[in-house]
């Protein structure tokens, strides 16, 4: 061994206490120790011997290339390397640290830590090795580059998905098998957009069919609008008809009233005028019986007038025979002849007044006769007439109370309506929004696609 070449046998006994530690650390560190004379090994420790997986026949004596590739994994020449590092050590002699990649005689890959430094043996410098076993931190970087290449591949793989995504396109798939560990967000990921993709289809079909809804509903809701407000003009219209119609009755009940209280008025100067034409027939009655006495006593003084122009005519013819002791009787009898004669005539011109008077007379009785009848159907009439004036003022008392009622509740339907009319107006301004947010709602809905027969994202 190389340790023990630095001694000298002969004295043993004076070994340093460093001499023992470097020869037992050398002996029983798991760390590859040896040295090289020529280029070549010329002892190393058991740990080395492990490493590269030999017998000390099959390692002492190999020169060191033999166990390193061609290249390195940084792509540098393994041969030009070495002899630049041992230059560098050869130039500065300091201890040099560097990461190496050995090949074990069975040809695996052995990477090392190596720490390279000079020592002297008998008097000529000499160049030791010790390699660390890096094949663990090996493998844990290969594991941790294996690692970091699946974690950039699942990132890059969400990344351009996210992106897809962010621009709408929830057709996105990652197709691409994950990483085992990985493999399950995967999944869950595709089944989540997949979840999105059937709630953003039901989205976009029900925003359609809200889109269609509030379309119909807002042409009913403007047709309704129109109804509603020519409702409300007719219905002003109407009450105001009414109020008009309730003035007019209660004119027509005031006038009525008045009828009635003329009615009364009439029936009583009808009764009054009833009883004077009652009174008028029973004079023209007496005028009547009066005349017919006039007449009767008339006719006595044409009697007696005829007498006496007899009894006048009669003393003439005797006072003619007298001679001249008769002619002023005879004077006499011819007066008393003429008087008669006159009192004749008086008396049938008064019989012919009388006459007429008595025909005037019964005419006026039949007039008034006729009057009296009038006056009992006027009085009739104007019975029926204030029976009918007091139904019509009961009936137009009434009708003017409904249509109070009537004006009172059309007015009520009227601000009913009017509220109707601004809570339609409302309801239309609101299914217009309605419309304008759900056609807003289908164009973000549009935005994102959803097809299925669209090329699924491959991550």
């Amino acid at each position: 061994m190389w340790f023990s070449k630095k001694r000298n046998s002969k004295h043993s006994d004076d070994r340093t206490v460093r001499q023992i530690l470097a020869e037992s650390i050398f002996e029983h560190t798991l760390t590859g120790c040896f040295y090289l004379k020529d280029g070549k090994v010329a002892d190393c420790n058991k740990a080395m011997l492990d490493l590269v997986g030999g017998s000390r026949e099959q390692v002492i004596g190999l020169s060191v290339e033999k166990f390193s590739p061609e290249f390195q994994p940084d792509g540098r020449n393994s041969g030009q390397a070495a002899q630049e590092i041992v230059g560098n050590l050869l130039k500065y002699r300091e201890p040099i640290q560097f990461d190496w990649m050995h090949v074990r005689l069975d040809g695996t890959i052995l990477p090392i830590f190596a720490t390279i430094f000079l020592i002297t043996i008998e008097g000529t410098d000499q160049i030791a090795v010790v390699w660390e076993d890096r094949r663990e931190h090996f493998a844990n970087q290969e594991k941790q580059k294996k690692l970091d290449e699946d974690v950039e591949f699942v990132r890059h793989s969400f990344s351009e998905a996210l992106e897809a995504i962010k621009t709408g396109d929830l057709a996105v798939s990652l197709d691409k098998p994950f990483p085992t560990q990985y493999e399950s967000i995967r999944k869950d990921f595709n089944d989540g957009i997949h979840g999105i993709k059937e709630a953003m289809r039901k989205i976009s079909n029900n925003s359609e069919i809200v889109r269609n809804t509030s379309a119909e509903v807002s042409i009913a809701t403007d047709d309704l609008a129109r109804r509603t407000e020519e409702q409300a003009a007719g219905l002003e219209q109407t009450v105001a008809t009414v109020s008009s119609i309730t003035d007019n009755m209660k004119k027509i009940a005031a006038v009525t009233k008045t009828a009635q209280r003329t009615a009364t008025s009439t029936r009583s100067s009808a009764t009054i005028s009833q009883d004077a034409i009652a009174k008028a027939i029973g004079a023209m009655g007496r005028i009547e019986q009066s005349s017919k006495m006039i007449n009767t006593i008339i006719e006595t003084i044409n009697g007696i007038s005829f007498q006496t122009n007899i009894l006048a005519l009669n003393a003439a013819v005797e006072a003619a025979r007298a001679g001249e002791q008769g002619r002023g009787f005879s004077v006499v009898a011819s007066e008393v002849r003429t008087l008669a004669q006159r009192a004749a005539d008086e008396s049938k011109n008064i019989q012919e007044l009388i006459s007429r008077s008595y025909a005037e007379i019964n005419n006026g009785v039949k007039f008034v006769n006729d009057t009296e009848r009038c006056i009992r159907d006027i009085t009739s009439q104007v019975d029926e007439l204030g029976s009918l004036i007091e139904d019509v003022s009961t009936s137009s008392q009434e009708q003017s109370s409904g249509l109070n009622e009537i004006n009172s509740a059309m007015n009520e339907m009227d601000l009913i309506t009017q509220k109707n009319a601004a809570m339609v107006e409302e309801t239309t301004a609101a299914v217009h929004n309605l419309a304008r947010e759900a056609t807003s709602l289908r164009q973000i809905v549009n935005h994102f696609r959803i097809d299925e027969t669209r090329p699924a994202f491959a991550a």
